[in-house]
C-alpha cells in the first residue's frame, strides 16, 4: 500500500454539470438589486430554501481588479464551514481551470453538502466602482448574470449600485475604430459635436418592484445577526445576458456585401436619388454592423442637430466621438495619472466637461450626460492628493439633494423593530451623514425634523433597554465586549500578540477619518483587518466605560454609585501620549488627546450661548487637525511593534455638538452611543 498518493476527489471541475445533484430541489438562479432593509427578510427565504449563503458586505477598496478572487475566495470558505468536499483535481494540483468550471465545481461541492446552491449577498460595490469598475470586474458581474441563467446561483447586490459605471462586452476593433474591411488607410475624422457617451451600469437589465416590502424579525442572537443582505421582490423576468458572437466578423462581412450591393443599384439612379440612397444604405449597415458585433446603443447618442461639416457625419466620426468621450477623467483613476503620450494631430470634437469632484453624484452624472459640451476645452487639474473616501462632506460643501432626501426618506422608513446589522447600517449610511450636515450649518427643514425625531425616538428605547442588558443575553456589543473581539479577531488572523487601545471620546465619523488616515500612515508597515460598532453602556462617559470594562455584565446588574475619578482623561501635553493602565484584572493602552482638544474650549470658561459647564465651542474644521494628529500618535505607537502583533482601536462614547458649536456627552443620541472599533495586524498580510 503506498504511503504518499496525490490527492484524490470523486469529481471534475466539469462534474457540476454533468453529475446527478441530490434529492435537495435546486435552487432557482437569479440577480437582483435590492436596498437594504429587503436584504434581511430575503436572507431568510434563502436559508429556508437550504441555499449556501455566502456574504461579502464590505468590498474594500483594494479589491478594485480581483472581485472575482474574492468571491472565489468567499464561496471557498463557506464550503469549508458546511464540510464540503474539497475541490476537484485541477484546482487542487494547481491546472488552470476557467471561470465557468471553477464555478461548477463550487456548486457541485454545494449541493453535495446538501445545499440547494449558492447564494452571493454582496454589499455596495462603490469603492471599486471609483470612476467605474474595471474592465475585469465588468466582467466577473457579468460572468455572474450570465450564470444565473442556468445555474442554481442568486446573486443579490446593493440597489445603491443600479447606475454604477461599468464596461459592455468587447466589440471589434475595426468597429470601434470605423475602419472597413478591405480599406487600407484610416479616413481623417472630421469635427463633429457628440453627446457624452454614457457608461453601461451592467449587461443585464433588472427590474426592481416599485413597492417592497420589510419583513423585521429577531436574530436569535444579535452578535451573529448579518451585516448586510440585500433583497428584491419582482414581477418582471431578468433580461437573458447577451455574450459576444465568435461569427460576428463573417456577420459584418455580409453586411459589407449587403453594403456593396446597395451601392451598384444607387448608381443605376440619377445623381440625386442616389445620394439619398447611399445615405440610407449607409446608415442601415452601420446599425446591422452594431447588431452583429453585439455592440450596445447605450454606448453613444448621435447629436439633434448635426453641426455643419463640409460632408455628413460617417462610422469614422461616432467612432471618434467614441474615443473622445470614453476617455475616463485623471482626478479619479488612479491608473490614468501616469503621463500620457502626445496624440496624433487631427481634428476632434471638443473634450467632455471633466468631472471637478471626485465624488460625483449619480444625479449630476444624468445631467452631464444630457448637457452638449462647451465649445471651449476644459483644463483638467489633477489634485497631489486624493480626498479620504471615508471623510464627510466639509462645511463648505453642504449635501446635494439627492443625497438629503435618501438620508431623510431612509430615516422616515425605519418604523418598528430593526435588526441590528440594519439598524447600524441606517446610523453609518443616513443618519451620521445627515447628523454631521446639520451641525455644519444645513437647515432644510424636513431633513431637521427627520434627524430630530430619529434621535429622539432611539434616546427612549434605548433608555430603556439599556437596564435590562444585564438580564439577558440579547443585547448589541457593547464597548466592555472590546477584549472578546479583540480575541476573535487575533485568533482568525493568527496574531501572535495583540493589545487594545481605548481613544477618549472617539466619535464614530471622528473614527472613520481617524482609521483612513492611519490606512495610509501604515501602508507596507500594517493592515486594517477588521471593523466594528460598539455601544457604550449608559451614562456615557469615560469613567463608566471602564467600569464595564473592568466589572463586566455586573456592571450592568449593579452599577457603583460613586465611580472612581482617578482613571478621568489626562490633559494638556500629557494626553498626546499612549499610556498603559490596568482597569481591573485587564490590561489596555489609553490615549487621551481627542477628549483633551474637547476639553480646551472649556477651560477657558463657557460660551455666552452656553447653559452649562459641559459646552463650548468647536466647527467641524478643528476634526480635521484632531484626526491628522490622533492617527500621528496613533500610527508611532503601532510602528516599533513586532510583526504579527495585533492593535485593537477603538473609541468608549461620542458626543454631540450642536449648530451653535457646542459639545455635549453622557446622553442617549446616537452619536454618544455608537463608537468604532478597528484593528490593526503589523506585517504584511498574505
Amino acid at each position: 500500500m503506498p504511503f504518499l498518493s496525490p490527492p484524490t476527489s470523486t469529481h471534475t471541475p466539469d462534474a457540476g454539470r454533468d453529475a446527478e445533484p441530490p434529492s435537495v430541489d435546486e435552487l432557482a438562479g437569479e440577480i437582483a438589486f435590492a436596498s437594504p432593509e429587503m436584504q434581511t427578510q430575503r436572507l431568510t427565504e434563502l436559508l429556508g430554501a437550504d441555499a449556501l449563503v455566502v456574504s461579502i458586505p464590505d468590498v474594500k477598496r483594494e479589491w478594485r481588479g480581483t472581485l472575482a478572487e474574492r468571491i472565489e475566495a468567499a464561496i471557498d470558505v463557506a464550503l469549508d464551514a458546511r464540510d464540503a468536499p474539497g475541490p476537484g483535481l485541477d484546482e487542487r494540483w494547481g491546472l488552470p481551470t476557467g471561470t465557468s468550471r471553477r464555478l461548477a465545481d463550487q456548486l457541485f461541492r454545494a449541493r453535495a453538502a446538501g445545499c440547494s446552491g449558492i447564494a452571493l449577498l454582496c454589499g455596495s460595490l462603490s469603492e471599486i466602482a471609483r470612476p467605474a469598475l474595471t474592465p475585469a470586474d465588468s466582467e466577473t458581474v457579468r460572468f455572474l448574470a450570465r450564470a444565473t441563467l442556468d445555474r442554481p446561483l442568486v446573486v443579490l447586490l446593493d440597489d445603491a449600485d443600479m447606475m454604477a459605471p461599468a464596461y459592455a462586452d468587447p466589440m471589434p476593433l475595426r468597429l470601434l475604430l470605423g475602419v472597413d474591411r478591405g480599406s487600407d488607410t484610416v479616413p481623417t475624422p472630421v469635427v463633429m459635436a457628440a453627446r457624452p457617451a454614457k457608461l453601461v451600469s451592467e449587461d443585464v437589465h433588472v427590474h426592481v418592484h416599485d413597492h417592497m416590502h420589510v419583513h423585521v424579525h429577531e436574530a436569535a442572537d444579535v452578535h451573529d445577526a448579518p451585516d448586510h443582505f440585500v433583497d428584491v421582490e419582482s414581477d418582471d423576468a431578468l433580461c437573458d445576458a447577451e455574450t459576444p458572437d465568435d461569427d460576428a466578423t463573417d456577420d459584418v462581412s455580409d453586411a459589407a456585401e449587403a453594403r456593396g450591393a446597395t451601392d451598384d443599384a444607387s448608381d443605376a439612379a440619377d445623381a440625386s436619388d442616389a445620394a439619398d440612397a447611399s445615405d440610407a444604405a449607409e446608415a442601415s449597415d452601420a446599425a446591422e454592423a452594431s447588431d452583429a458585433a453585439d455592440v450596445r446603443d447605450d454606448f453613444v447618442e448621435e447629436p439633434e442637430e448635426p453641426p455643419a461639416t463640409s460632408r455628413r457625419p460617417t462610422k469614422v466620426d461616432i467612432a471618434s466621438a467614441m474615443r473622445a468621450q470614453l476617455v475616463l477623467d485623471p482626478e479619479t483613476d488612479d491608473d490614468a495619472l501616469a503621463p500620457q503620450p502626445e496624440p496624433i494631430p487631427v481634428e476632434h470634437a471638443p473634450p467632455a466637461p471633466a468631472a471637478e469632484d471626485p465624488g460625483l453624484a449619480v444625479a449630476d452624472l444624468i445631467a452631464a450626460a444630457a448637457t452638449p459640451p462647451q465649445p471651449a476645452p476644459r483644463v483638467v487639474h489633477v489634485e497631489p492628493h486624493a480626498p479620504v473616501p471615508s471623510e464627510l462632506p466639509s462645511a463648505a460643501e453642504p449635501p446635494r439633494p439627492l443625497e438629503w432626501r435618501a438620508w431623510v426618506a431612509d430615516l422616515a422608513a425605519a418604523r418598528g423593530p430593526q435588526p441590528l446589522a440594519a439598524f447600524e447600517r441606517l446610523f453609518v449610511h443616513a443618519y451620521m451623514p445627515l447628523a454631521r450636515a446639520i451641525e455644519q450649518g444645513f437647515d432644510e427643514p424636513r431633513a431637521l425634523r427627520a434627524h430630530e425625531e430619529f434621535k429622539r425616538g432611539f434616546e427612549r428605547a434605548y433608555v430603556d433597554a439599556c437596564p435590562t442588558f444585564g438580564l439577558t443575553a440579547r443585547r448589541p456589543r457593547l464597548v466592555m465586549d472590546v477584549h472578546e473581539v479583540a480575541l476573535k479577531t487575533a485568533r482568525l488572523h493568527g496574531a501572535r500578540s495583540g493589545h487594545i487601545v481605548i481613544v477618549d471620546s472617539l466619535r464614530f465619523d471622528l473614527g472613520c477619518m481617524v482609521r483612513a488616515r492611519l490606512e495610509q500612515k501604515l501602508a507596507g508597515h500594517a493592515s486594517l483587518t477588521d471593523e466594528h460598532i460598539l455601544w457604550a453602556a449608559l451614562p456615557t462617559t469615560t469613567t463608566r466605560q471602564l467600569e464595564t470594562i473592568a466589572r463586566g455584565l455586573e456592571s450592568l446588574r449593579a452599577p457603583l454609585e460613586s465611580l472612581d475619578e482617578s482613571v478621568e482623561s489626562l490633559r494638556g501635553r500629557a494626553a498626546e501620549h499612549v499610556r498603559r493602565m490596568r482597569v481591573g484584572p485587564r490590561e489596555l493602552h489609553k490615549l487621551d488627546y481627542v477628549a483633551s482638544e474637547l476639553a480646551v474650549a472649556r477651560d477657558r470658561g463657557p460660551s455666552p450661548r452656553s447653559k452649562g459647564a459641559l459646552s463650548h465651542d468647536v466647527t467641524h474644521a478643528d476634526f480635521d487637525q484632531v484626526a491628522e494628529r490622533t492617527a500621528e500618535i496613533l500610527a508611532a505607537h503601532l510602528r516599533p511593534l513586532p510583526p504579527r502583533t495585533l492593535v485593537v482601536i477603538a473609541g468608549d462614547h461620542g458626543f454631540t455638538i450642536d449648530r451653535g458649536g457646542h459639545v455635549g456627552y453622557g446622553g442617549a443620541t446616537p452619536e454618544e452611543v455608537l463608537a468604532p472599533a478597528f484593528s490593526f495586524l503589523v506585517g504584511e498580510l498574505h
